[in-house]
């Protein structure tokens, strides 16, 4: 049941509201100037603080040697492999579920054993998703963004002009796939009438945090958006 974190979450859909999701997410592609980075806020249930653990696998057979965030008893939070591949993940509750999907942390599992970040994609867009959720895979030197759903797993760009920085919040821009009874609330919240909905917040905090020359972007400097709690 404790590997079913984010499905239990969509199951308990109409009882929670889905401002409780407050995980953000950013990926940096590599340039000249600094290494590609991805990161984010895994603002989960108080229950886990406390419990926190790093799993480090050892490589095996074709699987390349691992390190994941996780909880004790859970088998992944996010993580990234010795080949260079690496994944975040975020809710989007809005998005359509499927009962015989394969669950969240069973889809990051998947991806990190991967050994390259072509069969890492391959996998997280050919897979059935149990829940709807955002992925932020690092590939060596490249970011990409997908938003997954029970029936589509589709690309976002924040920015079209610019395939090096991806960054998202808790609920989808681009994957039309929503449950019935989001549809008014994220149209509200996709034509800005929303302004006080929490992940609109941080989605136009990120935006403007990250709207930056490439040389300008550090460790320090993804930490300070993470950790920062000023309105946009």
């Amino acid at each position: 049941m404790f590997q079913l974190v984010d499905e239990f979450w969509v199951y308990l859909d109409k009882l929670q509201n889905p401002e409780y999701h407050h995980c953000s997410g950013i990926g940096i592609a590599a340039t000249n100037s600094h290494p590609a980075y991805i990161a984010q806020n895994m603002d989960l249930e108080n229950y886990m603080n406390g419990y926190q653990v790093i799993f480090h696998i050892a490589s095996y057979n074709d699987e390349p040697e691992q390190y994941l965030l996780s909880c004790a008893g859970l088998i992944a939070l996010n993580g990234i492999n010795s080949n260079g591949v690496g994944v975040c993940v975020n809710t989007l509750m809005q998005l359509e579920a499927s009962s015989d999907g394969l669950p969240v942390a069973c889809v990051i599992r998947g991806i990190l054993s991967k050994q390259d970040g072509a069969s890492a994609l391959k996998f997280l867009k050919t897979i059935k998703h149990a829940s709807g959720q955002n992925y932020i895979i690092g590939a060596v030197d490249s970011v990409y963004d997908f938003e997954a759903s029970a029936n589509k797993v589709v690309r976002f760009l924040p920015d079209a002009d610019n395939p090096l920085l991806v960054y998202h919040t808790n609920h989808p821009l681009t994957n039309d796939d929503i449950k019935p009874w989001y549809i008014e609330s994220l149209k509200k919240i996709l034509s800005g009438e929303a302004k006080n909905n929490n992940s609109f917040i941080r989605f136009m905090s990120l935006k403007n945090r990250l709207t930056l020359p490439d040389s300008n972007f550090s460790i320090n400097l993804i930490k300070e958006t993470l950790r920062s709690k000023t309105i946009y």
